[in-house]
């Protein structure tokens, strides 16, 4: 059954986006031999941080494309689609027209899938 609770809070992901570090820069040109050392630490600290970064980024993307996979298949299953051929076409249409918010997305497959039932 379609989890409309809370506004469909529960296909949303649940993780933040994280926040990308700042590379550290300065002019180059006038740094001293410890600038330039205290640069390349920090240069060092943001080539780690910005691992991390990439890493929570891939774990949000999965959890967003999962959650997505899932609000797919229960909008398809709740309008009687799931055998349907052209499933996957009703919701790719809803999806882009409902641009992507979720209650629009319904009212899209709602509509679409009378014409094809």
């Amino acid at each position: 059954m379609l989890n409309e609770m809370n506004d469909y809070k529960f296909y949303k992901a649940t993780l933040p986006y994280p926040v990308k570090p700042q590379k550290p820069h300065r002019n180059m040109h006038s740094l001293t031999a410890s600038e330039a050392r205290k640069l390349a630490d920090e240069i060092e600290q943001w080539d780690k941080a910005m691992e991390v970064y990439c890493q929570e980024v891939a774990a949000y993307t999965c959890e967003k494309m999962a959650k997505q996979e899932m609000f797919k298949r229960d909008v398809i299953k709740e309008y009687g689609l799931q055998d349907h051929p052209r499933a996957d076409q009703v919701f790719s249409l809803a999806w882009a027209e409902g641009n992507a918010e979720h209650s629009s997305v319904v009212k899209w497959v709602e509509k679409l899938a009378e014409l094809l039932l």
